[in-house]
């Protein structure tokens, strides 16, 4: 059975440990794509013999998008297709790109991030930048700020986040929140909107990151 994982993020090394962990798991890795946004990674993988709950079990052990995953136990639970994965979106394809297979086969997982600077160098110029709006949640407000996130993910698709331990100011909050934008101006509107709106939330700021998907 062929099937795919969506890389959702624009990190080189999550896609190429997620690569070596399919190959260590014994999958055939027919191709790996840069999505067609630009902001991510498709990986085409196949397995003789299994079913389709198993390639369900085996994207959630390669880090196929969470949403993506909860939409096709969704789908599995009402017998519709689960793994759906779009080639061409918005009048842009998916762009193939050249993995060396029998390196990563010959190497620890733990020797992966060594490849991330030849790899960035070989597809940097396929990937876009991302927006990086960052605020502080005040502490007992995580369950309530992640909620509002949540609610908005359900809405948009387009609206990814993630929440952290805060290491960056001494334990100044517990948490930080984090939401990745296409724009500089969407980032900042975003936080604007966070900062007026959501209990929690006092002050933001923005970060570019370079995409590696």
């Amino acid at each position: 059975m062929i099937f795919t994982v969506d890389i959702d993020n624009n990190n080189i090394y999550n896609m190429l440990k997620s690569v070596k962990k399919a190959l260590d798991l014994g999958l055939k890795v027919i191709r790996v794509e840069v999505s067609p946004s630009g902001k991510g990674f498709h990986i085409v993988l196949e397995k003789e013999n299994i079913s389709e709950f198993d390639c369900l079990l085996y994207r959630a052990m390669l880090g196929d998008d969470a949403y993506r995953l909860r939409y096709s136990l969704i789908k599995f639970a009402l017998n519709h297709e689960t793994d759906v994965c779009f080639e061409r979106k918005a009048k842009k394809n998916s762009r193939e790109i050249e993995i060396d297979i029998e390196e990563l086969k010959k190497i620890d997982v733990l020797e992966v991030e060594n490849l991330v600077e030849k790899y960035e160098k070989k597809i940097g110029n396929l990937i876009k930048k991302i927006y990086l709006t960052v605020f502080e949640i005040q502490d007992g407000k995580k369950e309530e700020v992640k909620k509002v996130m949540e609610d908005i993910a359900e809405k948009d698709r387009s609206f990814k986040f993630r929440i952290y331990s805060n290491l960056m100011k001494n334990g100044k909050t517990e948490y930080l929140g984090i939401i990745f934008s296409p724009s500089k101006d969407k980032a900042h509107k975003r936080g604007v909107w966070f900062v007026n709106n959501v209990d929690g939330v006092e002050s933001y700021w923005v970060k570019t990151k370079e995409t590696k998907n």
